[in-house]
């Protein structure tokens, strides 16, 4: 059952209950049952089982929905450009670091380093590299 078929009345009725299923969670929570399954193996949300099936504590399922919500909230800030006075350009890393541009760009899908398409040129922020590289301050 998809979440827009559902009413609100189904969504408080499952918020009220003490255990919810697999079905029910993704209902509640608004993701599809595999990315709850995934959730449960990554261990970001605990589930136990009652013979064959699967079942979720509401305390644990609001758990989950606030770290989602928070986990969202750091990506969007970390998302934001820091400004090209705080950043490198891909070039300029480079030649800092003494690497070859493969090397970089490897490192940096490695390591979750996000990078920033600016007009035409790729920048990354100094914070990270310089973290990455243990350079005392930037330049």
């Amino acid at each position: 059952m998809r979440r827009e078929a559902v009413n609100n009345a189904e969504i408080q009725r499952l918020g009220e209950l003490d255990f919810l299923s697999i079905d029910e969670a993704s209902i509640f929570i608004g993701i599809s049952r595999r990315t709850l399954y995934r959730a449960i193996s990554r261990k970001e949300l605990k589930a136990g089982k009652f013979g064959s099936r699967t079942f979720i504590t509401q305390s644990d399922i609001s758990q989950f929905k606030e770290n989602l919500h928070q986990s969202c909230t750091d990506k969007e800030a970390a998302r934001k450009f820091p400004g090209i006075e705080n950043c490198y350009t891909m070039s300029e890393a480079q030649i800092k670091f003494k690497v070859s541009p493969s090397a970089l760009y490897g490192i940096l899908k490695r390591k979750g380093i996000l990078k920033y398409n600016y007009g035409k040129f790729v920048y990354t922020a100094k914070r990270d590299l310089d973290e990455l590289f243990n350079v005392a301050n930037h330049e």
